[in-house]
């Protein structure tokens, strides 16, 4: 089975609680559209993606903004200069509290070196957006939306992560003609679209963000069945 899921920003226990609703098997692929930094776990949960085999994560912009901070901060300390941030990471940790908070940069400070390095492979190596055929459909996943769609088309690759993760899917238009395709996005809360915290379906566009960082429920879509899950 192909699961899909998004926004989880750091929420290790609601996580694990999904993965056990969904009983993921070692055969089932699991895709995150991105936001999955966020509250104090966000530095576990990352080094759990990078262990797993069948989970892929997308880069979302609390990902960007945290990968952007912790690379300066990797710089900062391999030229010893740890109790002297610099301004621009000054910039980039107000940007990251901004968006999801700051604890992911005191978990990273207390890993050791080879493990700090091998996070910051992992998350430079995210992709920016991925494809899936399931139950005789195909989607297309991405943070949270297809900016400059008009220009790029399906040609995916063309898509800059601005585009990806900073443009919001337009829900009222139908960008893929062809009715087996699906555009699943996260980023915008579903209360926002549809007034209710279930997965929202519109013109062949899906979101799938709950708002868990508000209080909300975390969201699962199995994309072979379309069949929801969710935990409070």
């Amino acid at each position: 089975m192909n699961y899909v899921m998004s926004d989880i920003y750091g929420d290790n226990e609601r996580f694990h609680e999904m993965l056990e609703l969904i009983d993921l098997k070692e055969d089932d692929n699991l895709y995150i559209l991105g936001n999955f930094v966020g509250d104090e776990g966000s530095v576990e949960l990352l080094m759990e993606l990078a262990d797993s085999i069948n989970v892929f994560p997308i880069l979302g912009e609390c990902d960007k903004a945290a990968l952007d901070v912790l690379s300066l901060m990797m710089e900062n300390l391999n030229s010893g200069n740890v109790d002297k941030p610099s301004e621009k990471i000054k910039a980039a940790a107000a940007k990251l509290a901004k968006l999801c908070g700051r604890s992911v940069m005191s978990e990273f400070l207390a890993l050791d070196a080879d493990a700090k390095a091998d996070l910051i492979d992992f998350m430079s190596e995210l992709p920016l957006f991925e494809t899936c055929d399931a139950g005789g459909m195909a989607f297309i996943l991405v943070p949270r939306g297809l900016g400059n769609f008009e220009k790029n088309g399906n040609k995916l690759k063309k898509y800059s992560f601005k585009d990806l993760a900073l443009t919001k899917v337009d829900y009222d238009k139908k960008y893929i003609t062809d009715d087996n395709v699906y555009i699943v996005s996260g980023s915008v809360p579903v209360q926002e679209l549809g007034g209710e915290e279930k997965v929202y379906k519109s013109n062949n566009n899906i979101c799938i963000n709950g708002d868990l960082k508000n209080g909300g429920r975390l969201i699962c879509l199995c994309l072979d069945t379309m069949e929801e899950f969710y935990v409070e």
